[in-house]
C-alpha cells in the first residue's frame, strides 16, 4: 500500500454527493460575496471548505482538508467570519502553508498556499479540527470574539448607567 492509499483510508468518502456539496458552498460564496466558507458554517456537518484564490480568481473546494506544514513566519491581520459577521478580530497566523485535501472527484491534492490564500484556508480550518471533525473552533479566535462581545455589552451597560445616573 503506497502513501496515497494510506492517506485515502483516513479520508471520509463523499461519493457522488460531493458535487452537490461543492455547489452549495460555491453558491453560498457567490450569494454572500465571500472569499471562503466551510460546510459547518452553512449547516453541513462535513469537513469541506471552499476558497476563492486571491491572485488567480479560481476556486478550491477541499474535501477532508488538512494543513500538513506551516511556516515559522507569521503575519497578523484583521479577520472576519461569515459565522460572526459583525466582528473583526486581529489574528496572527503562518504566512505560508502546505495543505492536503481531496478534490470533488476524490483525487488527493497537495499544494502550497501563501499570503491571503493561506490565511483564509487556516481560518476555514478553525471550523474543523486537525482530524477534520466539524464544529471545532480556534480557542484564540473565539476568546477574542467573546472578549469583544463582552466589552460591547459592558460598554452599553455603562453608557445606560451614566445616562440614568444609576
Amino acid at each position: 500500500m503506497d502513501n496515497g492509499e494510506k492517506l485515502m483510508e483516513q479520508f471520509m468518502d463523499f461519493g457522488s454527493i460531493s458535487y452537490e456539496y461543492e455547489n452549495k458552498l460555491l453558491q453560498c460564496m457567490q450569494n454572500n460575496n465571500l472569499s471562503s466558507v466551510s460546510a459547518p458554517e452553512i449547516g453541513l456537518n462535513k469537513p469541506i471548505m471552499a476558497l476563492k484564490q486571491h491572485e488567480m480568481g479560481s476556486f478550491i473546494v477541499a474535501f477532508n482538508p488538512k494543513v500538513v506544514y506551516t511556516s515559522d513566519e507569521k503575519v497578523a491581520y484583521y479577520e472576519t467570519c461569515f459565522s460572526y459577521p459583525q466582528l473583526k478580530v486581529r489574528i496572527e497566523r503562518p504566512v505560508a502553508i502546505r495543505v492536503r485535501y481531496q478534490d470533488v472527484n476524490g483525487n488527493v491534492v497537495t499544494r502550497s498556499l501563501m499570503g491571503y490564500d493561506a490565511l483564509r484556508f487556516q481560518h476555514e480550518m478553525i471550523h474543523m479540527n486537525e482530524n477534520s471533525k466539524p464544529f471545532y473552533h480556534d480557542a484564540n479566535f473565539l476568546n477574542k470574539m467573546k472578549a469583544i462581545k463582552d466589552w460591547k455589552v459592558i460598554s452599553r451597560k455603562l453608557k445606560r448607567e451614566a445616562k440614568y445616573n444609576v
